[in-house]
């Protein structure tokens, strides 16, 4: 029996008993694969079969093929993918490696669309998790810099914070990196998916006087520049800023994580009726941020 290398349920004493039933069987059906969950026989026929599923039970039958109690039922290999690429419960929790006993080897089966969701919720949300906490630790120096009244380091953490966050987010809402350090190119990149984004960082009259500007200024001098001074004002207003953009993206990505896996879960069943949950303030901009990094990423895996 040509069976994968794989990690599933079945007792030892449970392969023991179906390795010679599958070996009776294999000369009568054409099988491409056979999945056994709780006593049941999941057969999928190759798909060069010459008789109806209806056929090949008959046939099966009257073989006089011993199922040992083990109860046979037949799939057409085209409906078990489709059944996994729509995500139909009965194939997404049945044509699954951890049920799998025989496999010819001559097809694939696609991932389940459960959890291809699932893969592309845990990845997307390591993404932002990841940005989220970097510059949640950045912040948290930028805080202490300025209690110690060193403005200018606090600006360069403060970049830092941003910058981090804005390429985490931007990476996990669209699986991509945009390979800038400047601000104002992942600021573009993230406002396509967080509108009210730019609204933080407003335009200012004076070249060079911008939130933006100064935190870009303070990026460069604060490394390369000895005698590059700010003062503590408008280092606040760049920290208050900052946490307000992290709190701000928070938000919005619990907002794009619901709305992912509600669209899908519309798209693919037939229950219309479900409505995402409403954790998270996107729109509001005020306020400090002043929640633990626990506390504001917690459901972002869920």
């Amino acid at each position: 029996m040509n069976r994968t290398d794989i990690t599933d349920t079945h007792t030892p004493q449970q392969q023991a008993d179906i390795s010679p039933i599958v070996n009776a069987l294999l000369p009568i059906i054409p099988a491409d694969k056979i999945f056994l969950k709780q006593h049941c026989l999941y057969i999928v026929l190759s798909e060069d079969t010459v008789h109806t599923l209806q056929q090949y039970k008959v046939i099966l039958e009257g073989s006089g093929w011993d199922g040992k109690g083990y109860r046979p039922t037949f799939y057409a290999l085209a409906e078990v993918r489709a059944g996994l690429e729509a995500g139909r419960m009965l194939h997404s929790t049945i044509f699954i490696p951890r049920y799998l006993v025989y496999d010819s080897g001559r097809s694939v089966l696609p991932v389940p669309l459960a959890v291809r969701i699932a893969e592309e919720r845990r990845q997307s949300a390591g993404a932002f998790t990841q940005g989220c906490e970097a510059s949640r630790d950045f912040l948290d120096s930028a805080r202490l810099m300025l209690n110690n009244r060193r403005p200018e380091r606090a600006v360069f953490f403060l970049h830092q914070s941003v910058e981090l966050l804005l390429r985490g987010f931007i990476i996990a809402v669209t699986g991509r990196e945009v390979k800038t350090h400047v601000l104002s190119d992942l600021l573009r990149a993230a406002a396509w998916h967080a509108p009210q984004l730019p609204e933080l960082f407003p335009a200012d009259a004076s070249p060079g006087k911008s939130l933006l500007a100064q935190l870009e200024k303070g990026y460069v001098c604060a490394r390369y520049s000895a005698h590059f001074r700010t003062d503590v004002d408008c280092a606040r207003r760049l920290y208050e800023t900052a946490a307000d953009m992290h709190r701000y993206l928070c938000g919005v990505y619990r907002e794009v994580l619901q709305d992912y896996t509600g669209r899908l879960i519309s798209e693919h069943c037939t229950c219309r009726s479900f409505t995402p949950g409403t954790d998270g303030d996107a729109a509001g901009l005020s306020g400090q941020y002043n929640a633990p990094a626990s506390d504001l990423i917690k459901s972002f895996a869920g």
